[in-house]
């Protein structure tokens, strides 16, 4: 069991990226920021840390994220598993390091192609207000702040989980500004928590104004979950983005944003799935989940949020035990 100075020493640790890592590597030339990123990675890696761990004072993303390479991966040996988990940090300093060249406006020299660019068009330039589904992966709001200057208007479904109080302030401070600087790429969209801008959300996407939603989230039970066929298991996600779209009627599709290198990224698009007045989006929900799962498998360890899949009930499972 950690004592409480074990926690104050690492809370220092992430006082240190940061306050001080951070701004600095932001301003470095990208490649440079990059590289440094990652070496933090290796580092949050080796003390097994990220924000929400030091907020839990529970060392457990190491070992969740492993679980999860398992259960995407089931036959790898375990020396795959344990470089899947060390990209994850890699990856989610570098998404970090990209938080604070969005909150410091510094993406005049970031270049994004689409693939998929006719979904895009339909969204951006037929004001469809679509649902767009993706997950905390690779370089995912780096990509919505790029889409926005390329001319996309949409809001961003964020969650209030990072004011808690037992999140570090200047983790509070970094979100803050994060969000901050991508409401600047919005075109007139917003970043703003789910818990508090829920009516927003739904008279805009009526208005024409798509929604970004980072569905990976697991349902608390599987009464009201979406489930989904998902690392070869029928898994309960949380209803959240199924229920937005089918109660305004919009239509769906989920992206990802693949960094190429340090400058240059690659959004990737579903087709976009319209609503049926038979059966809503109980057929498309499943397409472009699976989309999202087929884009992890071919990059397994840049999904930071990895280790959320082994909290996941399983429908088959929880049916069994109620019959």
């Amino acid at each position: 069991m950690q004592t409480n100075r074990h926690w104050r020493r690492l809370g220092y640790v992430q006082w240190l990226i940061f306050q001080i890592v951070w701004p600095l590597a932001a301003r470095l030339p990208k490649s440079l920021g990059v590289r440094a990123a990652e070496w933090v990675g290796l580092v949050l890696y080796a003390l097994d840390i990220d924000w929400r761990s030091i907020a839990l004072q529970r060392h457990y993303v190491k070992d969740k994220t492993h679980k999860a390479a398992k259960m995407l991966l089931p036959e790898s040996p375990d020396s795959l598993a344990t470089s899947l988990v060390r990209t994850r940090f890699a990856t989610a300093s570098v998404e970090e390091l990209q938080g604070h060249w969005i909150a410091y406006d510094r993406l005049g020299d970031v270049e994004l192609s689409i693939e998929g660019k006719e979904t895009f068009d339909a969204i951006c330039y037929k004001k469809l207000g679509a649902c767009l589904l993706t997950f905390h992966f690779d370089s995912t709001l780096l990509g919505v702040s790029l889409m926005g200057r390329a001319g996309l208007a949409t809001n961003l479904m964020t969650s209030n989980v990072v004011e808690n109080p037992s999140v570090s302030p200047c983790v509070q401070t970094y979100f803050k500004n994060k969000y901050a600087g991508i409401d600047r790429h919005l075109n007139g969209g917003i970043a703003a928590y789910v818990e508090t801008h829920l009516r927003r959300f739904y008279a805009d996407i009526k208005a024409g104004v798509s929604i970004v939603i980072l569905g990976e989230a697991p349902a608390s039970e599987c009464q009201d979950a979406t489930p989904i066929t998902f690392a070869n298991q029928r898994l309960a996600f949380a209803p959240g983005f199924l229920r937005v779209a089918e109660k305004t009627k919009a239509p769906i599709a989920a992206f990802v944003c693949v960094r190429v290198s340090a400058k240059k990224y690659r959004v990737i698009f579903t087709p976009l799935y319209a609503y049926s007045d038979a059966s809503g989006h109980t057929a498309n929900v499943q397409a472009i989940f699976s989309f999202m799962e087929a884009q992890i498998r071919l990059r397994p360890g840049r999904w930071w949020a990895a280790d959320q899949l082994p909290n996941f009930l399983s429908v088959e499972e929880n049916r069994a035990k109620s019959h």
